[in-house]
């Protein structure tokens, strides 16, 4: 309990726009905290074709990312 009475203590002194940026900072740990969905060991075909799913529902044309995507690497090795 004594870094519940600690952090209430702080964050009463705290200035609303200060209170804002703990609340998005706190937000932000705990979204750390859950499993993140790049990483999961299932079956790669099924997640796959879950994300040609999402793709079609939103309209993304995978090939014309990956035109753009090689495009873009022509133009970084060009820069250099």
């Amino acid at each position: 309990m004594e870094d519940t009475d600690h952090l209430l203590s702080v964050v009463q002194k705290l200035s609303a726009s200060q209170i804002k940026q703990v609340i998005r900072y706190a937000e932000f740990i705990a979204q750390d905290e859950v499993p993140d969905e790049i990483h999961e060991q299932g079956d790669v075909r099924a997640r796959y074709a879950e994300f040609k799913q999402f793709c079609e529902a939103s309209d993304v044309d995978l090939a014309a990312v990956e035109a753009w995507a090689q495009a873009t690497a022509g133009q970084i090795k060009d820069a250099e």
